[in-house]
């Protein structure tokens, strides 16, 4: 008796297959909504005008995860646009320049998940096609590489990526050699990267 009855459920679960796959499809939509707007409310985020000219213009930018945390976080403003497409972040040593940088990249992922930002209203926040962040040391010496050959393979990926539509957050730029070479190499990567459109 218990087989027949299991195996009359199973038959008519299985008649209402697509059914049930679309229901299930439209709650897990509703659920992923909800939470967008749950963390929206929690972090004070705003949703940000969205483009495709490679646009951030945002004010009182807040680190996410520092605001999740609940830290003390200090806001940026960043504006990126056609006259500023490659923006430098300068400053003493603890100065916020790399949180600066991992708010940008987090938000144009933010942008990419369709989850509001935390910032200011009035956000432009366009969709990028690429993101690359090389931020810290990437030495490993499994691969037989110093700090300064880790960092230039990894440049020549931002390299290979930069187009329109790309966003290349770069840390510390030319690290690991000695100043002015680094400083050379930085302007000629920069350069690079903005003539290239990204």
């Amino acid at each position: 008796t218990i087989a027949r009855i299991l195996t009359g459920l199973s038959r008519e679960v299985g008649q209402a297959h697509d059914d049930i796959a679309s229901g299930l499809m439209a709650a897990t939509e509703v659920d992923l909504s909800q939470a967008r707007a749950q963390l929206g409310r929690h972090l004070r985020c705003t949703l940000p005008d969205v483009g495709t000219a490679g646009v951030i213009q945002v004010n009182e930018a807040r680190h996410p995860v520092l605001s999740l945390r609940e830290v003390n976080v200090i806001p940026n403003s960043i504006v990126v646009d056609d006259r500023h497409c490659g923006v430098v972040l300068t400053g003493p040593n603890a100065g916020g320049k790399t949180i600066t940088l991992k708010t940008v990249g987090l938000f144009a992922l933010m942008v990419r998940a369709g989850l509001p930002i935390p910032a200011a209203d009035g956000a432009r926040v366009d969709w990028m096609n690429t993101v690359v962040a090389i931020v810290g040391d990437q030495q490993d010496i499994s691969d037989d590489l110093s700090t300064f050959s880790s960092h230039l393979v990894s440049l020549r990926l931002a390299l290979e990526c930069a187009r329109e539509g790309a966003l290349i957050l770069l840390d510390e730029l030319g690290v690991g050699t000695d100043p002015a070479q680094g400083a050379a190499l930085a302007q000629s990567i920069v350069e690079s990267l903005v003539n290239r459109g990204a």
